[in-house]
């Protein structure tokens, strides 16, 4: 079974399109949940889904010190282990903070070296694909289906038209595509990462 890659998975979106009336399974979802996915992760400043995808792997990132006693880093499920310049940081010299981790605070006397190259080996992401919040799932369905439906085809297919002083505006009747993205980055806004 490979890992799941998006926000959403393919039968989280079925699941969604069906409670609002839209094909389950359209043709290119699997490109659309990877670009909503990406677009939200961009929109909240983090990764949600873990990296390495497999559990027990992990990987390594480089920070640079700057004198510090806190070194922000990416959202992480795990830390293996930290260098500073090569060398290793022993864990009882600081403290892992947050859920998911995005703080490493070192305890006194000590404080990052300015310029050194700190190395945080972990698992690095928000949460499994399965305990990510049902908004966040819920905004990635949404910014998919936008993708999916061309224009504002995701409206009651009625087109009104309202004259005022001789101009003629036609508009659709419902969400407009511009008020479905609105709509979703609305639900994953408390998840941005402001740091």
């Amino acid at each position: 079974m490979s890992a799941i890659t998006t926000i959403a998975s393919a039968a989280q979106y079925a699941s969604w399109a069906e409670t609002v009336g839209l094909e389950k399974t359209p043709t290119g979802l699997a490109a659309a949940l990877a670009y909503a996915t990406s677009e939200l992760q961009d929109y909240c400043g983090r990764e949600f889904l873990p990296s390495p995808a497999t559990s027990g792997q992990t990987e390594a990132r480089a920070y640079v010190g700057d004198g510090g006693r806190t070194l922000y880093i990416a959202d992480a499920l795990t830390i293996a282990g930290v260098t500073s310049g090569g060398t290793e940081v022993p864990t009882s010299h600081y403290t892992a903070l947050d859920t998911p981790f995005t703080r490493l605070v070192l305890r006194r006397p000590y404080g990052w070296t300015e310029g050194a190259e700190i190395v945080v080996t972990g698992r690095f992401g928000y949460a499994e694909q399965a305990s990510l919040p049902a908004a966040l799932v819920e905004a990635c369905c949404m910014l998919t289906a936008g993708r999916l439906l061309s224009g504002d085809s995701w409206t009651d297919g009625k087109v009104k038209r309202t004259s005022v002083i001789n101009v003629t505006l036609e508009y659709a009747e419902g969400f407009s595509a511009l008020e479905r993205r609105r709509e979703a980055l609305a639900l994953a806004a408390s998840y941005r990462r402001w740091v």
